[in-house]
């Protein structure tokens, strides 16, 4: 996370994210407004469900429909682990005892975000989905080769994730190490 300058002020305080302003001057001397966006952690899961892989069809307020995978925020005071869980359990009734922080992307320029991206193998169902108010979501499994595939699918909701897709799809040394990873 960026560490911001000690003249930075909040400006905006909202349940998502904050935003910071400060002056700084510039090379010429001159004095310019910076901005910082510091946006909650998220969650990622790729759950692996007999030897397939749970994307979701997606919908919410305000938005088209989206391809993702299942996760959310990360709650004020939940450690991450805590919230991959629960967004998995919530999302889609599975539960797993087996996972692994695969990577942490996020943070672009002036905003500030984590987003954990987790595997969970072995998932198996508990339960019963329970969405919050706001959404409305399809679960499906995929094979490996069809995950690989979301690249070419526009509606593809973490284009963070794209660069290493499509590494996967070029090289295939990388799929099969990510393929052994997922034990698939």
């Amino acid at each position: 996370m960026t560490k911001l300058p000690k003249n930075s002020k909040l400006v905006f305080k909202g349940k998502r994210c904050e935003i910071y302003q400060w002056e700084q001057e510039l090379f010429d001397g001159s004095k310019a407004t910076f901005e910082n966006i510091k946006r909650r952690s998220s969650v990622t899961i790729i759950a692996v469900q007999d030897g397939r892989i749970v994307i979701q069809n997606q919908e919410q307020p305000r938005k088209k429909s989206f391809v993702s995978m299942p996760g959310g925020l990360v709650d004020d005071g939940e450690d991450i682990l805590t919230a991959a869980k629960r967004e998995l359990f919530e999302e889609t009734g599975l539960e797993s005892s087996n996972w692994h922080l695969w990577k942490v992307l996020g943070s672009h320029g002036y905003m500030d975000w984590e987003n954990h991206l987790f595997i969970a193998k072995n998932c198996r169902v508990t339960g019963k989905p329970n969405l919050d108010a706001g959404e409305k979501i399809e679960n499906i499994l995929v094979n490996f080769e069809n995950f690989l595939l979301l690249t070419e699918d526009e509606r593809f909701r973490h284009k963070d994730l794209l660069v290493y897709l499509y590494r996967m799809r070029l090289y295939p040394k990388e799929k099969e190490k990510f393929r052994k990873l997922l034990s698939l």
